[in-house]
């Protein structure tokens, strides 16, 4: 009974760590270093800047649109407001964007 409890416990860690190591490279394959990329357009844009009291009360959102050699386009979204989950993500593209 013992062997069997022994078994689970690890073939339950292999399939965790494989589980893990899945992830985190998913993670890593999307992520590219900035310096192998060229900015093609950059927005910020306060939509409260005139309605706000506090200058830490000021909502900014920045839009950075990348273009890696390959063509392939990244694009990233980013915000100080609590409610905004900062975001990227890229898309395959066949030719080179204009600035």
């Amino acid at each position: 009974m013992k062997s069997k409890r022994m078994i689970v416990v690890v073939v339950s860690s292999i399939v965790l760590c494989l589980s893990l190591f899945f992830i985190f490279q998913n993670e890593t394959d999307t992520s590219t270093s900035n310096k192998d990329l060229t900015l093609i357009y950059e927005e910020k844009v306060s939509p409260n800047k005139e309605y706000v009291s506090n200058k830490n009360d000021i909502v900014h959102y920045t839009i950075k649109i990348y273009q890696e050699d390959k063509n392939k386009v990244y694009v990233y979204a980013e915000s100080n407001s609590p409610v905004f989950e900062n975001t990227n993500y890229s898309v395959d593209y066949n030719q080179k964007l204009s600035k």
